[in-house]
């Protein structure tokens, strides 16, 4: 009987030890866990605020383009009113050049 409970005794220091060792483990998961969702949450945020800036970007590059548009229609519109403005021109001063002969 007295074999048994020591026996008993030693089975129950050795769950004991292995009972702290898991509980010790278990920290150790929870602390690596806790880290890991940490590091997922930053670099979720870190993606939601890469897409915003994208899209910020995305944005003023639309912008910029339609402002070059702009631009270069102005540019053309310009290029044409001043081809007819010279024509204009020309063809005044072939008409004064008529007169003139006319006029001689």
């Amino acid at each position: 009987m007295k074999g048994r409970v020591n026996e008993l005794m030693s089975h129950k220091k050795i769950l004991k030890k292995e009972v702290i060792d898991l509980r010790q483990k278990l920290d150790e998961v929870g602390s690596e866990l806790s880290l890991l969702k940490h590091h997922s949450q930053t670099s979720k945020l870190e993606v939601a605020q890469e897409r915003k800036r994208t899209e910020l970007l995305e944005r003023y590059v639309e912008k910029m383009e339609s402002q070059v548009k702009v631009q270069q229609n102005m540019m053309e519109l310009m290029s044409q009113s001043q081809s007819v403005y010279a024509g204009m021109d020309n063809l005044s001063q072939q008409r004064d050049g008529n007169n003139n002969n006319s006029n001689s």
